[in-house]
C-alpha cells in the first residue's frame, strides 16, 4: 500500500501537519469558513459540520467545542481509502469510543448478529510524545473526546489514587503515552447513538450534544475509577511506538511471504507478546486484521489499475488458492475480483462496500 495515497485524519485535514486541536478550531472559526456552524453563547459552546469531499467517501465530521477544556470529534464516515495522521501532545486526556469500524467480530450459527460492546480507548501523552493513527477504508463511526485533566478531577471526580488505571492514565511517565482500553457500560452505546443522531443546525442540537458528552465523560470516569476487570493499561515509550510502527510497516510490505508476528518480533529484537498487545492498544487492531486490510486494498489497486488476472493478484497478495482469495475479497469489498477488474481505473465508491449491519461472519 503506497503511503503517499493516504489521506489525513480530521486533525490533519483541518489543523495541518501538526494536527493540534488549537489549530483545528482556529481554522473552523476563521471569517468566511465554509463549514456549517452552530453556537450557544450561554454554554460557551460551538459545533461545526465538515463533510468529506465526494471523491474521499461519504459522511463527515462534527466538531464540538465546549470552552477551552473539552473538544470532541464525532466521526460518521465511509472512507473510500485509508487515512493516516498523528496526534501531538496537548496536555489533554483523549477518550476514544468506537461504535463501528475496523474491529474483529465473530458470530455463531447461520446469520448470527452480535452487538459488540462499546470499546473505549483512553490516552494521555507526556510532553514531546506523538503517536500515529491509521484508519482503514470503510465504515467509521466513533467519538473522540479531549478533556483537560483538571476537568476530569475537579468536575467529574476522577481521583488518580482511586485505581491503578486512573493513576497511570493521569500521570504518564516522561517519554511515554499511557493507554487504557476498557469495555464501557451498556448504557454508553445508547448515549453514543443519540449523539451521532444529532445534526448541526437542528434547534437544540448543540445543547443536547453537550449534555450527552458530559454524561459520556461521566461514564468513562466511572469505568476508570472502577478499574474494571476488562480494562487493560500500558505505557508506551517513543521506542515502543517506533517498534509498533515498524511492525505495521512490515505487515503492510509482507503481503506474499506471510511472516508471523514472531518472525517480525525477532527481526526487530523484541518479543511477540509486546507487539501483539501494543498493536491492539495503540492501533486498535490485530496483526492478522491489519495484514488482511493491506492485502485487500492492494488487491483492489492491482485489479482496478493494472488489469491483472485475479489468479495472479491472489498470489501477489499471499493467497495460494484462487477460491479463497475470491471469498476474502468479496467479503471485504462487497464485489468480486472480476467485477473490480472490469471497472478498470474507475473510482471505487465506498457505498459498494458491505452493509455494516451484515452478520459479523460476513466481514471476517
Amino acid at each position: 500500500m503506497a503511503t503517499s495515497t493516504l489521506k489525513g485524519i480530521c486533525r490533519n485535514v483541518l489543523g495541518g501537519a501538526e494536527g493540534s486541536l488549537v489549530q483545528v478550531f482556529e481554522t473552523l472559526s476563521r471569517p468566511g469558513s465554509p463549514f456549517l456552524r452552530q453556537d450557544d453563547a450561554f454554554l460557551n459552546a460551538a459545533q461545526w459540520w465538515v463533510p468529506l469531499p465526494e471523491d474521499e467517501g461519504e459522511g463527515g465530521w462534527r466538531l464540538i467545542r465546549l470552552g477551552p477544556s473539552m473538544q470532541a470529534i464525532v466521526t460518521e464516515c465511509v472512507y473510500a481509502a485509508p487515512r493516516s495522521g498523528s496526534v501531538p501532545p496537548e496536555g489533554m486526556v483523549g477518550l476514544h469510543f468506537l461504535l463501528d469500524g475496523p474491529v474483529e467480530l465473530t458470530g455463531t450459527g447461520p446469520g448470527a448478529k452480535a452487538l459488540p460492546p462499546v470499546t473505549m480507548l483512553a490516552s494521555h501523552q507526556a510532553p514531546g510524545v506523538r503517536f500515529a493513527v491509521f484508519q482503514p477504508a470503510g465504515v467509521a463511526r466513533m467519538l473522540t473526546l479531549c478533556v483537560a485533566p483538571e476537568v476530569l478531577v475537579q468536575s467529574f471526580g476522577l481521583d488518580p489514587r482511586a485505581s491503578r488505571v486512573a493513576s497511570r492514565l493521569m500521570a504518564p511517565e516522561p517519554g511515554t503515552v499511557s493507554i487504557v482500553e476498557a469495555v464501557m457500560l451498556d448504557s454508553c452505546r445508547a448515549l453514543l447513538e443519540a449523539l451521532l443522531a444529532e445534526h448541526v443546525g437542528r434547534p437544540g442540537s448543540l445543547a443536547a450534544s453537550v449534555g450527552l458528552l458530559l454524561r459520556i465523560v461521566g461514564l468513562a470516569v466511572e469505568t476508570l475509577v472502577g478499574d474494571a476487570e476488562e480494562t487493560s493499561a500500558g505505557s508506551y515509550s517513543l521506542k515502543d511506538l517506533s517498534l509498533l510502527e515498524n511492525t505495521r510497516q512490515a505487515l503492510a510490505e509482507d503481503l506474499a511471504e506471510n511472516l508471523s508476528l514472531g518472525d517480525i518480533a525477532r527481526r526487530l529484537g523484541t518479543n511477540q507478546t509486546k507487539l501483539k498487545a501494543g498493536l491492539r492498544a495503540v492501533y486498535g487492531i490485530t496483526a492478522s486484521g491489519y495484514r488482511r486490510q493491506c492485502r485487500m486494498e492492494r488487491a483492489m489497486e492491482l485489479l482496478a489499475t493494472e488489469q491483472l488476472p485475479a489468479s495472479v493478484v491472489a498470489g501477489m497478495v499471499g493467497y495460494s488458492a484462487h477460491a479463497s482469495f475470491t471469498v476474502a475479497f468479496q467479503a471485504y469489498h462487497g464485489i468480486t475480483p472480476r467485477a473490480a477488474r472490469q471497472r478498470g481505473g474507475a473510482l471505487f465508491r465506498p457505498t459498494d462496500r458491505p452493509d455494516p449491519d451484515a452478520p459479523p461472519q460476513a466481514r471476517a
